[in-house]
This record gives C-alpha cells, sequence and structure tokens, in this order.
C-alpha cells in the first residue's frame, strides 16, 4: 500500500516539506504528522523505538492474523430456560390475582374525594 514515490504522504498525496514524517511499520506509508493527527509536540517527544513502531490508522483497524493461526468458528447450542418456571404455578397464580382485583378499598369515598382548592388565604 506504499506509495511508489517516498516523498508523498500516503494521505493527502502532497511532497514532503519537511522532516517530520512517520512510517507505518507494516505497510511502510509515510504520513505527514498532521495526517497522521499526531502533534508537533508529540512527534518530538516520541522516541525512535516508538516511531519505528507506529502504525496508522489502516494498519490499526484492519485486523492482522498471522499466517501460522488457524481461526475456527464453532457454534455452541445453549439450551435456554426460564429460571422462574418452577418457582410458580398457573392455578395459583390466577387464584392471587382474583382475589387482589376483587378486593375493594376500606374506604372507598376517601379515595374519590377531591383536595380542597388552595388559594392565596389557605396557604
Amino acid at each position: 500500500m506504499a506509495s511508489k514515490d517516498n516523498n508523498i504522504c500516503i494521505r493527502c498525496k502532497k511532497a514532503f516539506t519537511d522532516r517530520q514524517i512517520l512510517t507505518c511499520c507494516i505497510c511502510d506509508g509515510k504520513y505527514h504528522i498532521d495526517c497522521a493527527n499526531v502533534s508537533s509536540k508529540r512527534f518530538y517527544l516520541m522516541e525512535t523505538e516508538r516511531k519505528s513502531s507506529w502504525k496508522c490508522i489502516n494498519c490499526i483497524s484492519t485486523k492482522q492474523t498471522p499466517d501460522n493461526v488457524t481461526r475456527r468458528n464453532y457454534k455452541v447450542n445453549v439450551q435456554i430456560e426460564n429460571s422462574f418456571e418452577s418457582l410458580c404455578d398457573e392455578e395459583d397464580e390466577s387464584d392471587n390475582m382474583l382475589e387482589f382485583t376483587s378486593a375493594s378499598p376500606k374506604n372507598e369515598s376517601a379515595l374519590n374525594r377531591s383536595c380542597p382548592d388552595i388559594g392565596p388565604g389557605n396557604a
């Protein structure tokens, strides 16, 4: 993926005019530090070893698989059961719901009563 011309940035396709260049250790593509999203300060603080192991965004986002690694896709079938099934019985549940819905409040008139108006004199 490296450019035929080593003096051209892979991203912006412009020639290099200074020495602030990063070379990807995987694809050998050369980038302006601005095109690689690396600040001048960070570039100067990078040690030589770090600069030589720098990877471009394309190589980072592409998962590299070594040639000696075989990938296997296994399908695992796991049966999922409802863990609450054994805790409740349909008959018992429907009886409880009937009791709950048929119960009426002890003081029904208290529930239907409206709140008194709060006016300037009542507050």
